[in-house]
């Protein structure tokens, strides 16, 4: 019984320590922050004009973004600590969808940034999944008055 509780706790251990939790994160969690003209539901954000961006803080290494297009030609600017890191092309259906990866471990902001015109189509965003956690949300400076 002894050997039985030992092997259990390293097992237990091992499987704690070795993964790479992942944290979801649903589309209308308050410290997600959307620019531009955003129509919200229980479940999604639609993305449909030019500019519209999902914008986060977060303490993590990776981020990914489950998303549907409505026809396959939206491009998005992945911008990571101010820099584009990447272009990404949706497919048409929900899929999950990698936005960085391998970044050096603490705190970074991500926007996820429509390229693409509002005749091209509408993008659903479910939520994200992410190695690490959600910081405080960002703030904006300036104000429409």
């Amino acid at each position: 019984m002894k050997r039985f509780k030992i092997v259990l706790i390293a097992l237990l251990l091992s499987v704690t320590v070795g993964t790479n939790a992942q944290t979801i994160i649903n589309s209308n969690n308050v410290k997600i922050r959307y620019m531009g003209r955003t129509p919200m539901t229980d479940s999604t954000a639609e993305l449909s004009w030019t500019a519209a961006s999902v914008i986060i803080n977060f303490n993590g290494t990776a981020v990914k973004a489950i998303m549907n297009d409505e026809n396959r030609m939206n491009y998005y600017n992945v911008v990571v600590d101010g820099n584009v890191a990447k272009v990404l092309k949706l497919n048409k259906g929900k899929k999950e969808y990698e936005l960085i990866s391998d970044l050096a471990k603490g705190p970074h902001k991500l926007q996820l940034f429509k390229r693409t015109e509002y005749d091209w189509g509408r993008t659903w965003f479910y939520g994200l999944s992410i190695n690490g956690k959600l910081l405080v949300p960002p703030t904006f400076k300036h104000k429409i008055e």
